[in-house]
């Protein structure tokens, strides 16, 4: 009597450097689940899709006539779709950069791809590739276009992930562009019409220039996961338990730039900042790995007109680089009072908070100067009863 044993086909794992190692946050987050049509796929390849701690395995089955060889036989050109969705999404992503490159930025309403070939390169490990698509669409639908020249045909064609022509436009010859009449306004509406082709990612072009990318899967309009992974399955009876391939990707943390607003509530006495005083302020972090703070007025309150907060002008500090977020605070970010030409100094923090995560959109220093507002910046405020002058 034959037995059925199960052998893992491949793996998929995330990671974030936001989360220290061995943290099973992330898993508890992140939701992967196969498409509705891939979930009929491996039904019916008897093939199994188990969730785990960082990602999600897929097994497939053998039996004892055929050990390691699978019951079903999958063609070459068999495409594996999963969808991942993230818990707490605005949080996530005000820790996280999706893109490391900063060129793709992630904006809700788009949507992630992750894809690779199974057989791309001969490492065991290999990482998913990202970009960005446009939406999810039906397999039939009418997009319009705009800004294009008036009262001329424009050539539209439809490319699959492979940047293959295909038949994807209705009224086209197979896979040739179709001319479409732009009207007086330089519009155009392109009929497009994939229901004869696989779920999966297109490309729109008119004259050759890429217009809409998406991934077209009737399934999944309306539901508008985060993203698609998207994994080419090839030779599946080269697989055992011994080599299953695993694919990863790697969520980049956030990184952005720390500005402290050193706020003193008691007026400081008279010349406090001036000669024979001399005071300043400085904030440094001398552990590894080291910060280092530049003031915009040398450790002084802030010369800037208009820049003040519950009617105190700040001492401003921002860090030289940008910071990655982690969910292990920094420790040891020092505040001292010190006074020029004397080794005198005073430790007024050992230990400067961190920003939080829901801190890291707003640029109140620029926005008070009528000035261009960055969205990579920290703050955080720092109130000190009152200071009081070195005697020596």
């Amino acid at each position: 009597m034959a037995t059925t044993t199960s052998h893992k086909a491949f793996a998929l794992e995330f990671d974030h450097q936001y989360f220290n190692a061995g943290s099973t946050r992330l898993g508890e987050i992140i939701e992967i689940e196969p498409t509705p049509a891939c979930a009929e796929l491996l039904r019916g390849a008897r093939m199994v899709f188990r969730k785990t701690g960082a990602g999600a395995i897929v097994l497939y089955q053998s039996n004892s006539s055929s050990p390691g060889s699978p019951m079903v036989n999958l063609s070459d050109n068999t495409t594996f779709n999963f969808t991942f969705s993230i818990n707490e999404l605005t949080e996530f992503l005000n820790y996280s950069n999706l893109d490391a490159s900063l060129v793709n930025t992630y904006k809700p309403g788009k949507v992630v791809y992750l894809s690779c070939d199974i057989l791309a390169g001969s490492s065991i490990t290999r990482a998913l590739s990202y970009s960005l698509l446009d939406a999810y669409t039906r397999k039939k639908f009418n997009n319009e276009f705009s800004g294009l020249t008036a009262n001329i045909t424009h050539a539209v064609l439809v490319k699959d992930a492979n940047g293959t022509a295909v038949a994807g436009i209705s009224g086209a010859n197979g896979n040739n562009p179709l001319a479409i009449m732009a009207n007086a306004n330089g519009t155009i509406v392109a009929p497009v019409d994939l229901t004869k082709l696989p779920d999966g990612k297109y490309e729109l072009f008119i004259n050759n220039v890429s217009k809409f990318t998406f991934w077209a899967e009737d399934g999944l309009v309306g539901r508008n996961p985060m993203g698609i992974i998207s994994l080419q399955y090839k030779e599946i009876d080269e697989l055992t338990d011994s080599t299953p391939i695993k694919f990863t990707h790697d969520f980049f943390a956030r990184l952005t730039y720390w500005r402290y607003y050193i706020l003193i509530k008691k007026p400081v006495p008279v010349n406090f900042y001036a000669t024979p005083n001399n005071h300043f302020f400085t904030i440094t972090r001398t552990v590894s790995p080291v910060i280092t703070f530049s003031s915009d007025n040398n450790g002084m309150p802030t010369a800037m007109a208009n820049v003040q907060f519950d009617g105190i002008t700040p001492i401003v500090f921002i860090s030289d680089n940008p910071i990655a977020m982690n969910e292990s605070k920094p420790v040891s970010i020092v505040l001292k009072q010190k006074k020029n030409g004397s080794l005198t100094e005073k430790t007024l923090f050992n230990n400067l908070p961190s920003p939080s995560i829901q801190g890291t959109t707003s640029d109140r220093y620029n926005a008070l100067r009528n000035q261009p507002q960055a969205t990579n910046i920290s703050e955080m405020f720092i109130y000190i009863d009152e200071v009081s002058a070195f005697t020596s």
